[in-house]
């Protein structure tokens, strides 16, 4: 097993290698992560470590973590993730495409709620989509059954979402952090926001219907095992600056 990448993905597949089996398979999880990016030069820096990537290791199987949001969403990221899978299809002999949700882990980067931790904690104005849903998915179960697909498709090529179906409204997620920090909720509501596309349908069939992804409590599960990691990161960067 190869991993290119440096961020929570990337760390998630180290972290757990010797739990797993991808013998044979190349883990790219690198490049731009942030839904909100526009910087055409990130973009493009992908385009160029996959390509050569794909070159370099022509002889395993390519794991690309793509996004959920991908469909009907026309920003430039999912653009971008679109181009991107369309390239591996065009240029890797054998891979599997994981579409993700919102992957939750111990980073501080700009993920939804590492973000609402981080401004719940610091007690900042938390301005929140009214309409907004988005579908949570714990790392360590991105690496857990991306094993399980990996090795179920080892001689086809897949692209699936890796998602567990349930959309929860963005205000029950800030929400749920600030009870479990003991912190006042803060929120401004802007009168917009979507639920982006979490069909777990074709999921189930490689995986174990009570699989505790589908568990409809979750999403909280995932919360409550993530925030004191999150804080820990948190006051540690506090404490180096």
């Amino acid at each position: 097993m190869k991993i290119i990448g440096t961020g929570l993905l990337a760390s998630g597949f180290q972290e757990n290698q010797l739990d797993i089996n991808f013998e044979g398979h190349l883990i790219f999880a690198s490049g731009v992560s942030n839904s909100l990016e526009i910087n055409d030069n990130l973009f493009q820096r992908e385009i160029n470590l996959l390509v050569h990537s794909i070159s370099v290791h022509h002889n395993k199987k390519i794991i690309y973590f793509s996004s959920t949001s991908i469909c009907g969403n026309n920003s430039k990221y999912a653009m971008h993730k679109r181009d991107i899978e369309k390239i591996i299809k065009k240029s890797a002999k054998k891979y599997l495409i994981i579409r993700c949700p919102q992957v939750v882990g111990p980073t501080l980067s700009r993920t939804l709620v590492s973000s609402f931790v981080d401004q719940i904690y610091k007690g900042k104005l938390l301005e929140i989509q009214k309409y907004a849903k988005r579908d949570l998915i714990d790392i360590n179960d991105v690496v857990r059954l991306t094993s399980v697909i990996a090795n179920l498709t080892r001689n086809s090529n897949l692209i699936i979402n890796l998602c567990t179906g349930n959309q929860i409204p963005a205000v029950k997620i800030a929400e749920e952090i600030a009870s479990i920090l003991g912190k006042n909720l803060n929120i401004k509501l802007i009168d917009r926001g979507d639920s982006l596309i979490s069909d777990a349908s074709d999921l189930r069939k490689y995986i174990n219907k009570d699989d505790i992804i589908f568990n409809e409590n979750y999403w909280k599960k995932v919360i409550k095992k993530n925030v004191p990691l999150v804080i820990k990161k948190i006051k540690l960067n506090e404490n180096l600056n």
